[in-house]
């Protein structure tokens, strides 16, 4: 492990490199151990992320850069709280929460904020961290459970406790996906569709449309497409999802890597991805009953459905 960290700070460069850096980090931290050199490898993958020719990728947004920065941030802060600098821990991880939206981070100031005495603050981060579930929202509950046994609180609590911190990280991120709400004409196209059809935009006006542009070659696209067509049940009869194939050779997928069958409609690009100005994919866009283009989502996160969901039902004006 050593030696892998020592090539990656010679010569780690671009996304991958900066990702590998900041999960070693991550690793020698959870064990309390060579936390020197764990400082040194997520500072280097922060330097590669902050440099505009060094960690760019072709569908790297604004949005993207800031949560991969919030995520290295909070690998520093858990670094430098394990070496007992508190104060430049709590900076970190204060400038990770601004930046991101993860049950780790919340997890770290738990951690930090039991450190400090300050056991108020620690239950409310553990609880927020508690209320993403999985294996860290686990940690987080444990924690908390711990630290309420200490300090004499009943136990039986806790879940209405969690389920408030759920609720409130839920408005949250509900009100920082609205916040990069847009307004721009969709540019309009007819193309002809995979089974020999053709679809125009502009008659679609009077409903919602996800627009979804995709290549066959990119795995995120495949991942992404998995999920509108499990989105569908839900909105398919409010929303028109329309994919765009950008392949220069008619596309040929008729399955998800998951095995299940394609049925989203799949149009034939033509170069129209040109006119939308895409530089990678997959790239989505959420357009509104008016033609207009109010939330674009480029590549792929974790959480996509969801900040797709909450989109959704603000241009269908529900709550």
């Amino acid at each position: 492990m050593d030696r892998t960290g020592t090539l990656l700070l010679q010569k780690a460069s671009g996304s991958t490199g900066a990702n590998a850096l900041a999960a070693l980090a991550m690793v020698y931290a959870d064990k309390k151990t060579g936390l020197e050199r764990a400082e040194a490898f997520v500072r280097k993958a922060l330097s590669i992320a902050a440099d505009p020719s060094g960690g760019k990728s072709d569908v790297d947004s604004k949005d993207q850069k800031s949560r991969t920065e919030g995520r290295y941030r909070d690998v520093l802060g858990w670094v430098l709280l394990q070496k007992g600098d508190l104060e430049s821990a709590r900076v970190q991880l204060n400038q990770a929460l601004a930046l991101t939206f993860q049950a780790n981070v919340y997890y770290h100031l738990g951690v930090l904020n039991e450190k400090s005495g300050n056991f108020s603050d620690a239950s409310d981060s553990y609880g927020k961290g508690a209320a993403f579930g999985g294996q860290v929202g686990g940690r987080s509950r444990a924690a908390l459970a711990a630290l309420w046994t200490v300090a004499g609180r009943d136990t039986l609590l806790l879940p209405d406790f969690i389920e408030t911190q759920r609720r409130r990280i839920e408005e949250k991120n509900r009100e920082l996906v609205l916040s990069k709400r847009i307004s721009r004409g969709a540019p309009d196209f007819q193309l002809d569709d995979a089974s020999g059809g053709s679809v125009r935009l502009s008659a679609q006006r009077g409903n919602p449309v996800l627009l979804c542009f995709w290549a066959g070659w990119s795995q995120a696209s495949l991942r992404v497409l998995e999920e509108l067509q499990e989105m569908t049940s839900g909105y398919g009869r409010d929303v028109m999802f329309i994919t765009v194939s950008t392949d220069p050779e008619q596309p040929g997928l008729k399955e998800l890597p998951n095995g299940n069958k394609l049925f989203l409609p799949v149009l034939i690009g033509k170069g129209i991805e040109k006119t939308y100005g895409i530089q990678g994919v997959p790239m989505l866009y959420i357009i509104d009953s008016r033609g207009q283009i109010r939330f674009e989502n480029r590549g792929y996160r974790p959480d996509l459905k969801q900040v797709l969901a909450i989109q959704l039902e603000d241009v269908l004006g529900t709550p």
